[in-house]
């Protein structure tokens, strides 16, 4: 009997028993793509960084561009006239900013400018208010006022035009206050550029969050030290 169950087992094949062998080892892992760099996918972090230098360039052409090429600066007066500016070329553009070097207290002035051509016709206006107010309530004294305010227009034609400032105040302050204006010529638009910068640098935020939880672990940190305080 012993004989012949060893001559059962000795008739099984030998590639057999070695298939039945390799069956049991697991197949050879394959390595996975995916978004964080591994298996040549690509690097959120790297990603981020790209972001955030483009973001870097954006600002820094915000900042060039809002330099100035030239500046004219003088008082005002109502019904003041400013001019001739010189626009060198189409679609320039120019800061103007107003500023009140002193006013009465509890008081407000408005002030207007228009924009005119070169034959002094109106193309349009704009203006704001500048105020001066303090008082005393139970938390103590305070003080709100606004001494200045700027606005950047953008010129579709070259040509000469002019400024003329309007100024209203308020009751019993007519005459009081002195004002000024400052007019530069900027090198260009600095929006798209400012626009451009911030969404970049929001987008490297998150690739870097997503990456590394680089804000998570600061939250996490700052916790921590709260809670052991």
């Amino acid at each position: 009997m012993a004989a012949r169950a060893r001559s059962k087992r000795s008739i099984i094949p030998a590639t057999a028993r070695r298939r039945t062998t390799r069956s049991r080892t697991p197949p050879p892992r394959t390595p996975t793509t995916g978004t964080t760099g591994k298996g040549g996918g690509i690097h959120l972090g790297h990603l981020a960084l790209l972001f955030l230098a483009f973001s870097i360039l954006c600002l820094a052409t915000t900042l060039f561009f809002s330099s100035s090429l030239n500046e004219w600066k003088g008082p005002i007066a109502h019904d003041g006239l400013v001019g001739p500016i010189e626009v060198t070329k189409d679609r320039a553009v120019h800061e103007v900013t107003i500023s009140a070097g002193s006013l009465r207290n509890n008081s407000w002035a408005f002030v207007e400018a228009q924009l005119l051509d070169a034959n002094k016709e109106y193309l349009f206006s704009f203006g704001d208010e500048l105020s001066l107010y303090s008082g005393r309530d139970s938390d103590g004294p305070w003080v709100e006022s606004k001494y200045n305010y700027s606005t950047k227009l953008t010129i579709p034609q070259a040509g000469n035009y002019h400024l003329k400032f309007l100024l209203e105040q308020s009751p019993g302050t007519s005459g009081s206050g002195s004002f000024s204006a400052t007019v530069r010529q900027l090198r260009g638009s600095t929006l798209p550029f400012f626009v451009a910068g911030i969404a970049a640098l929001l987008i490297a935020i998150a690739l870097n969050e997503i990456q590394n939880r680089t804000v998570t672990k600061v939250v996490r940190f700052v916790h921590n030290m709260a809670e052991d305080d």
